[in-house]
């Protein structure tokens, strides 16, 4: 009945939108189509199993249908279930992706603040181990200066000692004159 509307139509989008909103239609043309398409329908898919025959609308009131095919119900039903499970398993899916990267950006913060702290550490004891260091090279050094200053004393102590002899041997000795 709309074939030329929809062939003229320009995308795919419009298109979908034309099923998705009411369309004029005109009844005498659709009455007959129906016909036409119920003398040649199989048995199997005649709509005679889900609704009686064609009667005229009473004048004034637009009867309701209460006819409507339960299978078909109970499949969209069951889709539409079937749809808000999967949903509900993408938003559990969802919260838990967002809590696994919570917990790991809590990890990652941990983590930077662990090897920030490690590396501080590491600073500190580099700097005791080299202060350590510095104090196990002092007492060398002191016991070199001491050593030194030993060496200096002996030397003086040798020179005193010498001129000592020297002098006393100079008042041991008589002198000529």
């Amino acid at each position: 009945m709309q074939r030329e509307v929809i062939v003229r139509l320009p995308d795919k989008i419009v298109i979908n939108d034309f099923f998705r909103e009411q369309n004029p239609v005109d009844i005498k043309k659709l009455t007959t189509k129906a016909l036409k398409l119920m003398s040649c329908c199989p048995m199997a898919l005649h709509p005679k199993r889900y609704m009686c025959n064609f009667q005229p609308l009473p004048r004034g009131v637009y009867p309701k249908f209460l006819n409507y095919p339960l299978k078909s119900l109970e499949r969209f039903e069951e889709k539409a279930i079937d749809i808000q499970k999967l949903q509900r398993s993408l938003d559990d899916k969802m919260r838990a992706l967002d809590l696994e990267e919570m917990e790991m950006t809590r990890k990652l913060d941990n983590g930077l603040r662990k090897e920030e702290h490690d590396k501080y550490l590491k600073d500190i004891e580099r700097y005791y181990q080299d202060t350590l260091k510095r104090e196990e090279e002092r007492p060398n050094y002191q016991r070199k200066v001491l050593l030194l200053h030993q060496k200096e004393i002996r030397q003086q102590k040798g020179e005193v000692l010498k001129e000592s002899a020297f002098t006393a041997s100079k008042r041991n000795t008589p002198t000529k004159g």
